[in-house]
């Protein structure tokens, strides 16, 4: 159903295809466009997701903390949320929360 409905669009709108001047279907610019520059906007978006990991991972500091209590979740698995608390540069402590799945 669908495969005709989307052939019939293409026989009046021809947007991803082309008619010669001998009449034989050509791929349009916009299939020369799906097929070389999509694969290169998804290599950007790579790139900017592995430069934004990068970067968080560069950017944090090692700190010890100690878990100051846990809480069980009950469900279809077991999760444990222990809430964490930090002793940061500046001197202050900072409780976290934490979820694990077990």
């Amino acid at each position: 159903m669908w495969r005709t409905a989307l052939i019939q669009l293409n026989r009046t709108q021809l947007f991803l295809l082309r008619t010669g001047p001998d009449g034989r279907r050509q791929a349009s610019w916009r299939v020369w466009a799906l097929i070389f520059l999509l694969p290169v906007v998804f290599l950007v978006g790579a790139t900017a997701l592995a430069w934004d990991s990068y970067s968080f991972i560069t950017k944090a500091e090692r700190t010890t903390g100690e878990a100051v209590r846990v809480y069980a979740w009950d469900g279809e698995t077991k999760d444990y949320s222990p809430v964490f608390r930090y002793l940061f540069s500046d001197g202050k402590h900072w409780p976290v929360l934490a979820q694990l799945e077990l």
